[in-house]
């Protein structure tokens, strides 16, 4: 991907209500992405979001109302406002937090209809949040198919998890169906894990660490 200051990676983070998402802007060296604005969009009445911004440029948080029912809405809004702002640049390039990857995804992965459609089948998995975090893909497929989409998953983190840890007391047929612990909130983890690493470097990975994801 050709790098320069206008392009931006759109992160979308979209939960069974609340939709998250953050702009990061894209250097033209490898270095990590550089926040610009980071959000959060929660139901307000039946046909409104509360939408919270805050540029990381140091201005004050920006509280709007959006109209919409579904996450969807706000993700065909949310690109409209970003073409709004000059100072944010292009989209080139979307990233998604995918509730589930099964047994199979274990790596970020470029999304196609392929893939979609093998996302989707994970449903019967985590019915409330795999539909709502698939939602938002298949809209800017629909609006933009030509913008490259990525699947980050929730459950990679936790894929070393082996039999017995990883078995549920049921009868084997469901964990040939899929039903075993997978493990989730597992990019919280890896960000987590990956400060450790970077405040504490070798010592820190000798240690064993209590990670607790509240809320």
């Amino acid at each position: 991907m050709n790098r320069h200051s206008s392009e931006v990676l759109l992160v979308l983070n979209a939960g069974s209500s609340s939709l998250k998402f953050g702009l990061f802007g894209l250097s033209g060296d490898e270095g990590e992405p550089r926040p610009i604005a980071l959000g959060t969009a929660r139901p307000r009445t039946q046909d409104s979001y509360a939408v919270r911004v805050a540029r990381e440029d140091g201005r004050q948080s920006e509280d709007q109302i959006w109209s919409g029912s579904t996450a969807e809405d706000i993700v065909r809004t949310l690109l409209g406002w970003i073409g709004q702002q000059s100072e944010f640049g292009e989209v080139v390039a979307v990233g998604h937090r995918i509730v589930h990857g099964g047994a199979e995804f274990h790596e970020p992965t470029i999304i196609d209809d392929t893939i979609l459609d093998r996302l989707a089948a994970l449903v019967p998995l985590a019915p409330l949040h795999q539909s709502a975090c698939l939602g938002p893909v298949q809209l800017i497929h629909a609006l933009r198919p030509a913008l490259r989409q990525y699947a980050c998953f929730d459950t990679a983190f936790h894929r070393t998890i082996e039999p017995p840890a990883g078995r549920y007391a049921l009868p084997r047929h469901f964990e040939a169906e899929g039903i075993r612990h997978y493990g989730f909130h597992g990019l919280s983890f890896e960000s987590v894990a990956a400060q450790l690493r970077n405040e504490g470097g070798a010592a820190v990975a000798k240690e064993r660490i209590i990670i607790a994801h509240l809320g």
